[in-house]
């Protein structure tokens, strides 16, 4: 679990980073220090901690997440520890399903198996 933020900025911090994250997939990372690193998320973990009458605790936003390396490494990272995130899966992609660490499922279009999605509208 990622650290509690502790002010206004951090909460922003939080919010941007996972609003232009993506759900799934391969990201590329780069952290504050400087550090570089792709993976395939496995996992997201984001919390909103209420303060309330009862409950004097600090109120503030959490989040981490953990992907896979190509070294199958399990890395867990605080999003307070992120400079930006961006979706790698065109750029990895190839090299992940060779690895066996993604499957790339190549679909048709709805129209070519009959289906149609005007009843979704």
């Amino acid at each position: 679990m990622g650290r509690l933020t502790t002010n206004t900025d951090e909460a922003r911090h939080v919010l941007k980073i996972t609003q232009g994250m993506p759900l799934f997939g391969i990201v590329l990372i780069r952290m504050k220090d400087g550090t570089v690193l792709d993976g395939v998320i496995r996992r997201s973990d984001i919390r909103h901690r209420a303060a309330s009458e009862t409950d004097q605790a600090p109120a503030g936003y959490s989040a981490s997440f953990t992907v896979e390396t190509r070294a199958r490494e399990l890395v867990t990272i605080d999003v307070l520890d992120v400079h930006a995130v961006a979706n790698a899966w065109s750029e990895f992609k190839g090299e992940y399903a060779r690895l066996g660490m993604v499957s790339i499922a190549d679909l048709p279009p709805p129209s070519a198996n009959g289906w149609s999605t005007a009843r979704w509208k």
